[in-house]
């Protein structure tokens, strides 16, 4: 078993954001109809242990605790929720991927009988530097002493998954604690279960035996009010997709960079450090947007998926008035554009300026217009 040390847990009075259930936890009570233009990379068991044991009925991702379920008595689904590949507990698609990735190498070692070195959790999926990353307020060492190898199966679980199997509080950092410590033989929650996390699998079979709401309409009111409704949803999570794509790209990058900046150059003077810390920053912002990305491509598969089942090929159709929409929204924004420019040129020939000329505020006009003169001449 691979050793790591625990850091003390922080006091739960006094972190806000260790209820998982809080406004304060990250994206856990983000909703499809919210916006989601805010980034936040706590994870509630990263920032200490809980004061209580965690609720196995929480609707959330059990790996990265993006809610998958309103709070709502119709427990509406914000997020479609997919089974961990191993471990039965309710997960997002951007965490089930990356969990049935790592199953998968693990599956294949046992069935080719080679050597194998698990470099990934098999809870979360994250492995290497990442976990080193995203944990470092949690585990201190080295990034590669993150992980417990199981003495049963050849899989690893990160420290934080162990604490999370074992319920996630205080009691769970202390039984994690004297693991380690004990350097004995250790056994997996895939290997030798925990209480708790059969308690999430349980909740999470009990929620699977209910049956969904049914979708299908006696008469065409009802049928024309649901296709309404599904359309609203896809017109916003196509908008919700353009954002999260949109926050990976170079200039919302850089204007991230720049709040960084802002924000830790009061906290490190040396600029190797800072430019270090920022970069660890900027990639987890662009891996949050990533998942945010496949979670919503997710979603956007269920409606369309369930438009088609009320009306066939009704998906083309809205994608063909979309793509027009846009089209006609693109050549106001142009007409508009033009007819800003013409305004500017009639004000400026009022004020007796050529178009091109350049002038600076008392009335300066350089030789060349192509050079920003800052100083007048002598």
């Amino acid at each position: 078993m691979v050793t790591a040390t625990l850091l003390d847990p922080v006091d739960p009075a006094g972190a806000a954001s260790s209820d998982p259930t809080g406004d304060n936890v990250g994206n856990a009570t983000r909703r499809m109809d919210d916006p989601v233009d805010e980034y936040d990379d706590d994870d509630p068991l990263i920032v200490g242990a809980l004061a209580t044991e965690l609720d196995p009925n929480e609707g959330h991702c059990w790996s990265c605790f993006t809610k998958l379920r309103d709070d709502d008595g119709a427990k509406r689904p914000l997020y479609p929720t997919h089974e961990h590949p191993l471990l039965g507990v309710p997960v997002c698609c951007a965490c089930n991927e990356r969990t049935e990735a790592v199953e998968g190498e693990v599956l294949d070692a046992v069935e080719s009988q080679a050597n194998f070195d698990p470099m990934a959790c098999s809870w979360c999926g994250r492995e290497g530097d990442e976990l080193a990353e995203e944990y470092s307020r949690m585990v201190e060492g080295s990034p590669y002493n993150d992980l417990l190898l199981c003495d049963n199966c050849p899989r690893a679980f990160c420290v934080r998954c162990v604490v999370l199997s074992l319920g996630g509080n205080e009691s769970a950092v202390q039984q994690a604690r004297e693991t380690i410590a004990s350097e004995g033989r250790w056994e997996c929650c895939h290997c030798k279960s925990t209480p708790f996390l059969e308690k999430v699998q349980e909740a999470f079979k009990a929620l699977s035996l209910v049956s969904p709401e049914d979708s299908s309409c006696e008469n065409v009111e009802a049928k024309d009010n649901k296709m309404a409704a599904l359309i609203e949803q896809l017109e916003m999570a196509e908008e919700r997709k353009q954002y999260a794509a949109n926050r990976t790209e170079g200039p919302e990058m850089l204007a991230r960079r720049n709040e960084l900046e802002d924000e830790l150059v009061e906290e490190s003077t040396d600029i190797d450090e800072l430019e270090d810390s920022i970069d660890r920053s900027l990639e987890q912002y662009r891996k949050h947007w990533k998942d945010e990305y496949t979670r919503i491509y997710d979603k956007i598969t269920c409606i369309q998926d369930e438009m088609e089942g009320l009306e066939p090929g009704i998906i083309e159709q809205f994608y063909k008035f979309r793509e027009a929409d846009i089209s006609s929204r693109t050549a106001v924004d142009a007409n508009a554009k033009l007819s800003a420019e013409e305004a500017l040129n009639r004000r400026d020939e009022e004020d007796g300026f050529n178009r091109g000329e350049f002038r600076g505020a008392s009335g300066y006009i350089p030789s060349d217009p192509n050079v920003l003169k800052l100083e007048p001449e002598d």
